[in-house]
């Protein structure tokens, strides 16, 4: 369950990475999900990370074709 450090955590994250380029951001979160969980996996995560994009990018593209 997430409580109120974890969300303050995440909202300084999104805050601190404002003007940066989202894998920094990824990056930000992996650290602090490591930081709470010492069997995290960053390699899990951003290959998660990784497939749903493609995903949404595939399906951007396919939208873009159709105009």
């Amino acid at each position: 369950m997430l409580t109120r450090k974890h969300f303050e955590a995440i909202v300084k994250i999104l805050a601190e990475n404002k003007y940066k380029e989202h894998t920094d951001i990824l990056n930000d979160f992996c650290n602090f999900f490591k930081s709470q969980n010492p069997n995290f996996s960053n390699e899990r995560f951003l290959d998660k990370y990784n497939k749903l994009t493609s995903q949404i990018d595939v399906e951007r593209i396919e939208t873009m074709f159709e105009k």
